[in-house]
């Protein structure tokens, strides 16, 4: 079996989503879209064999356990246990629910996990669970939340927190930040409601245009900011951050940060390498028609195709190379 122990390689990490099931039922996930029996579940030596695999020939040196909701698996603490045995951090993608139960979240824990990324939806349970549409959903991952926040007081454990914005909360990002900040996670995420290609009719409603967002999604970066909280936003392009491209994850993920994607077990082998370097999903992205003229296009990621296909003129602004060229010489006066 592979050994990963060793890496210390690129930045960036292995996600795999080992099962697509979730207790969540939220408004923008694309993944309920496709079916998972239960008999069509991946083996645990399956999964971590071809992981660890992916870690050693992709260097990477962790692991993200995704979903669905991976905390459906009974055999979780198992899996996280034999991926930290090969050699990978694991940090597990929950919406914490499950977490409420404190001895599960220590058998995690205890079994090599050092990292959650919980989504919250709303600094409320009416939002929140009308975006998740399970009623007590709210209350259940703040519970999760606070297991997490009280067990971070005796063992190192990282915390990472995720808000998707769409139309349904955008208008309420300020307010958002300031209930996140108590939690004081490694990095908090603002991350533009990602809709796939061949299905933006579906999730129409919960597209907004990104003048809509800017607004309100500055005010809260700035706000955790200055409060000395790290804050990222993602699924935005770098020219929509100007001044503030430190805060753009696609520019990360498209020039540093490496993920590789392990999501469908069971595709076929050519499916599946075909598909599995996908830092930015390449493949659900394009480019504006005036993003030809954009000095650094060949280090942005461009926009998601169903953002394209339903807003006549994007909100995009080109860099000149004369901008570029100023921005540069303004640092270095500077530094």
């Amino acid at each position: 079996m592979p050994d990963a122990s060793a890496l210390s390689g690129p930045t960036g990490f292995v996600i795999i989503a080992p099962d697509l099931r979730c207790n969540n039922n939220c408004l923008y996930c694309y993944d309920k879209d496709k079916p998972q029996a239960i008999e069509d579940l991946p083996s645990l030596d399956e999964i971590v064999t071809r992981t660890l695999a992916v870690a050693v020939d992709s260097g990477l040196g962790r692991v993200g356990i995704s979903g669905g909701e991976p905390t459906l698996r009974p055999d979780l603490p198992e899996l996280a246990s034999r991926l930290r045995q090969g050699g990978l951090g694991v940090s597990v993608l929950t919406n914490g629910r499950a977490l409420r139960d404190r001895s599960w979240l220590e058998a995690l824990v205890a079994a090599g996990v050092d990292h959650f990324h919980v989504p919250v939806h709303a600094d409320h349970a009416g939002l929140h669970d009308a975006v998740t549409r399970v009623s007590g959903s709210f209350r259940e991952t703040q519970e999760g939340l606070a297991n997490i926040l009280a067990l971070r007081e005796h063992v190192h454990l990282d915390l990472t927190l995720v808000h998707v914005i769409h139309a349904h909360n955008c208008n309420g990002l300020e307010s958002m930040a300031r209930f996140l900040l108590p939690y004081r996670p490694v990095y908090v995420l603002f991350s533009y409601c990602v809709i796939q290609a061949g299905s933006y009719e579906k999730y129409l409603d919960l597209m907004t245009p990104y003048a809509a967002v800017l607004p309100g999604l500055l005010a809260a970066c700035d706000f955790l900011l200055q409060n000395g909280q790290a804050v990222y936003a993602d699924n935005i392009p770098p020219c929509l951050l100007r001044g503030r491209e430190h805060l753009c994850l696609d520019f990360q993920k498209a020039n540093t940060l490496n993920i590789v994607g392990l999501k469908d077990f069971n595709l076929s082998e050519s499916v599946e390498d075909a598909a599995m370097f996908q830092p930015l999903n390449a493949h659900e992205r394009s480019y504006a028609q005036v993003c030809t003229q954009c000095a650094i296009k060949a280090f942005c990621g461009g926009l998601y195709q169903s953002y394209l296909a339903v807003t006549d003129s994007p909100e995009v602004i080109p860099y000149t190379a004369a901008e570029i060229s100023q921005r540069l010489a303004a640092r270095k006066c500077t530094s």
